[in-house]
């Protein structure tokens, strides 16, 4: 080999090694970054789920107590209707008692009875 050539081997497997170590840096820093991204998203997929489970757990709160009203909702209504039966039956002795009242009144008193 010549001088000439040594010369330009010299600087030349010197760049080659320097490109070599910054390619090793780079690699281990985008591996670090990477692994830390990683992490970051398993960090945000634990949270996520978290708040699904938060979130189905309203939900079903929610039906629960939908469906509590309902079934208060459907037994006032039962309630209603059996105390406007009763009112119904109220009146209608009333309205017998005022008859009857008024029968004997007139005099005419149901001879039945």
């Amino acid at each position: 080999m010549k001088s000439e050539d040594l010369e330009y081997i010299l600087p030349l497997g010197v760049i080659a090694v320097l490109l070599m170590g910054l390619l090793l840096y780079l690699v281990f820093k985008y591996k670090k970054e990477l692994k830390l991204k990683e992490e970051t998203i398993k960090g945000l997929r634990h949270i996520g789920a978290q708040n699904e489970a938060r979130q189905e757990k309203k939900f079903q709160d929610s039906e629960n107590k939908i469906i509590e009203l309902t079934h208060s909702v459907r037994r006032l209504e039962n309630n209603i209707n059996e105390g406007t039966k009763n009112q119904v039956v109220v009146k209608i002795e009333a309205q017998q008692n005022r008859r009857a009242r008024e029968l004997r009144r007139t005099g005419l008193e149901e001879v039945s009875k």
